[in-house]
């Protein structure tokens, strides 16, 4: 499968010429599933030379066995590269490395397609690896096909009441003088954007902390019944447990729940987790690295 014309750069899906590449490789963005990348070009001999990502906090540091650079300035250490593209947002990545100078891009598509998860332990549960390589494929193969329209995840706000009130909270939470809950209507909205798009890879339930919201589990299953087969998240801080009626409604369904750990601010992560274990649900435990993140926590609102 080559380019399609259609798109604004030569973006290849032939990854094999690398293997005889004369200048650097760099795998563009430091996402979870960019490890499956590293691994499989070490496997098929292709030479890794570094990663590459905008968040500066992520940069000059070593990461899966190479150095993490800051792409903006990658001009000072490559003068060249072949750019292997692991974010989802395949053009506007190119076009950041095109106005950098470079104009070699290679899409992962066959990377993940033959990619043995099973083969290799990774910093992320391997389960969650296989939905990040699966939802990858998906949306590279679109890429490819410019007859569907898809989106690769859609936030669905369903509270502005949070449990924290970090000073740098990305969604702004900490300015609402009035925060308020959204009703189960938000499901109209949700279908909307649905049925006019050919694929959503993943939901994303967030606030805030969703949790907040009394009816967040019956907006979360209103989206799983309409869309069995496409995956939800739920992102939240581990300050509120979620009860065990909320989560029997779930069993046997495609719900993931994604927890920030914030060390002791997050006071029911063990409660979280053990209610999680005991439904059998699988998660992401993302910690992060005091001192180097961005976010500064102030204080936490009582619930």
């Amino acid at each position: 499968m080559e380019p399609n014309w259609n798109h604004p750069f030569n973006i290849k899906s032939n990854i094999e010429g690398l293997k005889n590449s004369k200048v650097p490789i760099i795998i563009y963005s430091l996402t979870e599933e960019a490890e499956a990348i590293a691994n499989a070009c070490y496997e098929k001999g292709i030479k890794v030379t570094a990663f590459c990502d905008n968040e500066i906090r992520k940069t000059n540091k070593i990461k899966f066995n190479h150095k993490v650079i800051y792409t903006p300035d990658l001009p000072k250490h490559f003068p060249d590269a072949n750019f292997i593209i692991g974010h989802h947002t395949l053009d506007d990545c190119a076009e950041q490395l095109s106005d950098l100078g470079y104009n070699n891009f290679y899409s992962p598509l066959n990377i993940f397609k033959n990619y043995q998860i099973d083969k290799y332990t990774h910093n992320i549960s391997q389960s969650y690896m296989k939905k990040k390589i699966e939802n990858a494929i998906k949306i590279n193969e679109l890429y490819f096909d410019t007859t569907k329209t898809y989106i690769r995840s859609i936030d669905i706000v369903i509270t502005t009441k949070c449990s924290m009130k970090c000073e740098s909270c990305a969604n702004l939470m900490q300015y609402y003088d009035k925060a308020t809950n959204t009703d189960i209507e938000i499901l109209k909205a949700v279908k909307n954007m649905r049925d006019n798009v050919d694929h959503i890879s993943e939901f994303r339930i967030i606030g805030g902390e969703p949790l907040m919201n009394k009816k967040w589990a019956e907006i979360t299953l209103g989206i799983m019944e309409e869309y069995p087969n496409e995956t939800i998240y739920i992102y939240s801080n581990a300050t509120i447990c979620p009860s065990d009626k909320q989560l029997e409604m779930f069993k046997g369904k495609n719900l993931h729940f994604y927890i920030t750990d914030y060390g002791h601010l997050s006071r029911n992560m063990d409660n979280v987790i053990n209610a999680l274990k005991k439904t059998i649900f699988p998660f992401i435990e993302n910690q992060l690295e005091i001192g180097l993140i961005v976010v500064k926590l102030r204080n936490t609102i009582e619930v």
